[in-house]
């Protein structure tokens, strides 16, 4: 309801959708079965633009839009390792994001600054997470995970010219006069607006083992 009487932000919201079979759930033996035959599940997000739903965001775009918003509580990152996909989980249980913007040639350039904390959780390959420099690997990629991600939802809010993250708001607490000309038009003025996305991750906890199991079996093989 804020979003929606700002001048500078739309709204977004969480999307709910049932699982399974909708005439079954509606009974009240729908709560009394251990396996429901339908269920409820919390999905995906909304865009909003002039009030009206413009577009669903999916996965890795939603979880950039947390990560803008400053929003990010807890989530796991998949990342590749030794050419292998998704081969190391890392739990981030801390991230701060700041953003600024400057006004060049009468349009907003908006730099983001994450900041993320997180542990390992699960590794699939040979690594000795003992090194320095093998950590530090890990955290490049997690760096440019993050922000792809945050890239994509900033790409998905600009093609529906719907400026969830409330960059308008940012525009007029530091450039209020500049906001004055830009507000009646703010939306294409998103649209077209850049972004310079910076990512620090700090990896604080590798687990008990300091050397993966993998590693260590294809050294005895």
């Amino acid at each position: 309801m804020k979003a929606l009487t700002s001048e500078g932000r739309e709204p977004i919201i969480s999307g709910i959708t049932i699982v399974g079979n909708q005439k079954e759930g509606k009974k009240l033996s729908n709560n009394e079965q251990t396996v429901p035959p339908a269920v409820i599940e919390i999905k995906s997000m909304a865009l909003f633009k002039d009030g009206k739903l413009t577009y669903w965001l999916h996965g890795h775009e939603g979880r950039g839009v947390s990560w803008i918003q400053n929003k990010m509580k807890s989530t796991i990152i998949n990342i590749n390792c030794k050419d292998q996909k998704d081969a190391v989980g890392i739990e981030v249980v801390r991230s701060k994001t700041e953003i600024k913007v400057d006004i060049r040639a009468k349009r907003p350039m908006f730099h983001i600054l994450i900041r993320e904390e997180g542990d390992i959780s699960e590794v699939k390959c040979p690594i000795d997470t003992s090194k320095e420099e093998e950590v530090k690997k890990l955290e490049t990629e997690w760096a440019n995970e993050t922000r792809k991600e945050v890239m994509q939802a900033l790409y998905a809010a600009q093609r529906t010219k719907s400026d969830v993250f409330g960059f308008g708001d940012a525009v007029n607490r530091a450039h209020p006069r500049a906001w004055e000309s830009m507000k009646n038009d703010w939306n294409e003025t998103f649209a077209d607006s850049k972004a310079d996305v910076k990512v620090d991750a700090f990896i604080r906890r590798t687990g008990m083992r300091t050397k993966s199991f993998l590693m260590e079996q294809s050294k005895q093989e």
